[in-house]
């Protein structure tokens, strides 16, 4: 095949520049693009073999292509995976009130499809929030702000507040030369609520390592950031092992009883019931990781009974002590 014969080669499976997700601009490009990719039709042999000698050229390319771009497969687990963190974004996102929002943690192995899997997810997210505000709703008058209901980072290599800080700018665009990291700090907060951002994914989390000081200094920006209005997805490889779990917080009564009641909404919807019964919330498994905030050592975290066992066995019916004979009282005479 000579060069000017691949300018006829069909422009719907030829490589376009990848995308960047680190950017508004690269991510919005892929969560736009992401199913774009027709596979290569399946062929007989005799068929292909009935195909001139650039037919079956360009056919090949294609079948490169088909297997360079193959889809994701979903699992049970990342369906689970999917179906919790969707539930979680728009149940926060959706929140209007100041209370800190419950973030998730997303563990597995390498190469397990962490990272596909939640940008699958918030992809599908943004997709429908996009349809429901075509701009962001708390944009000024007059201005059109960057509208960005997901944002996605990657966790610097030996990260510090100033870098993880600025790599959630450079995402939003935003500029950050010469800053203080109070500054830095500020504008992050100000960039989440200005491009109306509702869940923001960090991964390679367990790239902090505890032992050093300036990553327990990062682990301490995200606990701040966990006061803003958005989500925090945090993604990693090995995270119970990797020391972030370590100075967890944990929930209390009341909390765990409104996080009851919107997952137990939230199921009745899913499932079709449309009501919320005893039964129903017998299903969901709520506890205090679901809400952080609150410090053990001072008390602020409830003593929860664990949900009892159940048992198949039809239980036994007691026995009739009507007519037992139960002894003498003591102080009587005999």
């Amino acid at each position: 095949m000579t060069p000017a014969s691949l300018k006829t080669v069909p422009a719907s499976f030829l490589p376009g520049p990848v995308p960047d997700r680190t950017t508004w601009e690269g991510w919005n490009r892929w969560r736009l693009t992401r199913r774009d990719f027709v596979p290569a039709p399946a062929v007989t042999a005799e068929e292909h073999a009935r195909m001139t000698p650039r037919q079956q050229r360009l056919h090949d390319l294609h079948r490169i292509a088909t297997h360079s771009n193959l889809a994701i497969q979903e699992t049970p687990m990342s369906a689970y995976v999917s179906r919790r963190m969707r539930s979680l974004v728009e149940v926060n996102a959706f929140c209007r009130g100041p209370e800190t929002r419950p973030g998730l943690m997303v563990n597995g192995g390498g190469c397990q499809g962490k990272t596909e899997t939640v940008c699958e997810a918030l992809a599908c997210f943004e997709d429908e929030w996009l349809a429901l505000y075509a701009q962001d709703p708390a944009a000024v008058a007059g201005t059109l702000d960057l509208h960005a209901p997901v944002a996605y980072v990657r966790t610097p290599v030996k990260a510090t507040p100033i870098s993880t800080c600025q790599r959630i700018l450079d995402f939003y665009g935003e500029p950050y030369k010469g800053m203080r990291q109070e500054d830095l700090i500020r504008t992050v907060k100000n960039a989440v609520y200005d491009h109306g951002t509702k869940a923001l994914a960090i991964d390679d989390i367990t790239r902090l390592k505890m032992h050093r000081e300036a990553d327990q200094d990062v682990l301490d920006l995200i606990r701040e950031l966990m006061s803003l209005p958005v989500t925090l997805i945090l993604i990693g490889v090995g995270i119970p092992k990797s020391g972030l779990l370590r100075d967890g917080r944990k929930g209390g009564i009341v909390g765990l009883l409104k996080k009851l009641i919107q997952e137990g909404c939230r199921h009745a919807i899913e499932t079709g019931r449309e009501q919320i019964t005893s039964g129903l919330l017998d299903d969901l498994a709520i506890s205090p990781e679901d809400l952080p905030g609150l410090d053990p050592e001072a008390g602020e975290v409830p003593d929860i009974p664990a949900a009892p066992a159940t048992s198949s066995r039809k239980p036994r019916k007691g026995r009739n002590t009507v007519f037992d004979d139960r002894g003498v009282p003591a102080g009587t005479a005999g």
